[in-house]
């Protein structure tokens, strides 16, 4: 099986009472001959549809390595405006 990589910086989640899909979408700006934004556009778009079990084992796991990631680095800064800052660097 080949192996596929993908950045993400846009994650929408569904639910149904079998499974959860998980779309990751790489978002970057539209912008018009001056240098304006105008839009968004979708660049990538990766799709995982698993079981609720696998989800919570996901999400249980996910925590578990963000936790020790903030022990041994300090916390991660979520707000909007660090997300801005972040965003504006690549």
């Amino acid at each position: 099986m080949e192996k596929i990589s993908a950045y993400s910086n846009r994650v929408a989640i569904n639910i149904s009472s079998f499974d959860v899909m998980i779309n990751f979408m790489k978002v970057t700006p539209d912008v018009d001959g001056n240098g304006k934004i105008i839009g968004e556009l979708n660049d990538d778009h990766v799709q995982i549809i698993m079981s609720l079990q696998h989800a919570k084992a996901l999400s249980d796991i996910l925590n578990q390595q963000l936790s020790k990631y903030e022990k041994d680095f300090g916390p991660i800064n979520t707000s909007k405006k660090a997300a801005t800052k972040q965003d504006s660097k690549e």
